[in-house]
């Protein structure tokens, strides 16, 4: 396993700029997400660090040696795409075999790291049989061990469970977690979904038109995020226009639409600043105690059985609100109540 470093990294195509200076770093052995919206550069960044793409400026370094000018067979990356990409004539033990047969291992270690490979993603059952007659998910296992067989520095992924349906993507995702966990290898995912990044990941990258965004740990990027799109990205989010009317070293207060918001870590905002408060859907609970207070009427619920969404009217504004174990009744229309959420809970951010 190897880290992998971005500095500075930009890339065009024609009139069009897909990523702009580009900096981050991989740690050897981590399963690093790379999320953001179609078009935001996320692929372009891995066929860049594949070798498929060459960067208009800047470096990729595979601990520590420039990689840009290497071609993609001589960096011993494993690729694992959307659509699979088996070879439909091959049997699954071929299949997998193919990248050592390129590489001229001889035939007694490849049918042992084919077998190694497959018994990894659980099919070694299957060598002998054609990727028609697997499934959707079997056939991405398939292609996860042609990626691992070569023993790769570092594993690419690039939306691999996407065509797969929803109960097989949550049973895949917790798959991946088990392979990395048991392989070590460093892997780069790529995808659009916020709810596979915050569960695999051990860090991100958000990305947005081709701009870095924000990098940390699914519960940093989540719980802190550092400005509006990650904050609307990653995740439901209640926003709250405000101006802050006080300001101390331990906490703030802004005036909203629905009320005065209390926050902690002030940062650098002052009095009279024009800000943005975050809350998440979760965050709010229904409470005549507490540190925010908000009179709200409810104007809607979603039920979707572990939980249900509320969506309330205060002071104009609509909010969002998360119930855990919601009850056998639906909170009836009209409802008048009263919420609150911990200071803990708000992230103030700069308009």
């Amino acid at each position: 396993m190897k880290s992998v470093k971005l500095v500075g990294i930009e890339k065009s195509f024609g009139p069009v700029k897909a990523v702009y200076d580009v900096s981050f770093e991989i740690k050897a052995g981590e399963f690093f997400f790379l999320l953001g919206p179609s078009g935001c550069g996320k692929t372009t960044i891995l066929r860049m660090i594949a070798g498929f793409e060459t960067p208009d400026s800047g470096s990729i370094l595979f601990d520590d040696v420039d990689m840009v000018n290497v071609s993609p067979n001589r960096r011993n990356t494993g690729l694992v795409f959307q659509n699979y990409a088996l070879w439909p004539h091959l049997s699954i033990q071929r299949n997998v075999e193919y990248g050592l047969i390129e590489r001229k291992i001889d035939k007694e270690e490849r049918l042992l790291r084919v077998h190694d490979a497959l018994s990894m993603v659980r099919m070694q059952d299957y060598a002998d049989r054609m990727p028609a007659q697997l499934s959707g998910g079997q056939q991405q296992r398939v292609a996860l061990a042609r990626a691992l067989v070569i023993k790769p520095d570092v594993v690419l992924l690039d939306e691999p469970l996407s065509n797969l349906d929803a109960k097989l993507r949550a049973e895949m995702r917790y798959e991946l977690k088990r392979i990395h966990a048991e392989t070590g290898v460093t892997m780069v995912y790529v995808t659009h979904d916020q709810r596979e990044a915050l569960a695999m990941a051990d860090r991100m990258a958000v990305m947005s038109m081709g701009k870095l965004e924000q990098v940390g740990s699914p519960r940093t990027v989540y719980k802190r995020p550092t400005n509006l799109f990650t904050a609307n990205f990653v995740g439901a989010a209640n926003l709250l226009k405000g101006t802050v009317i006080s300001v101390d070293e331990a906490e703030l207060e802004v005036q909203t639409q629905p009320g005065v918001l209390k926050a902690v870590y002030p940062g650098s905002f002052k009095v009279g600043d024009n800000v943005q408060c975050v809350i998440r859907p979760e965050a709010i609970t229904f409470s005549d105690r507490g540190e925010n207070l908000i009179k709200a009427v409810v104007n809607e619920s979603l039920y979707h059985g572990e939980t249900e969404e509320l969506l309330l009217t205060a002071g104009g504004i609509i909010l969002k609100m998360l119930l855990k174990n919601p009850a056998l009744t639906a909170e009836p229309v009209g409802r008048e109540v009263t919420v609150s959420f911990s200071v803990n809970e708000v992230v103030v951010l700069p308009c």
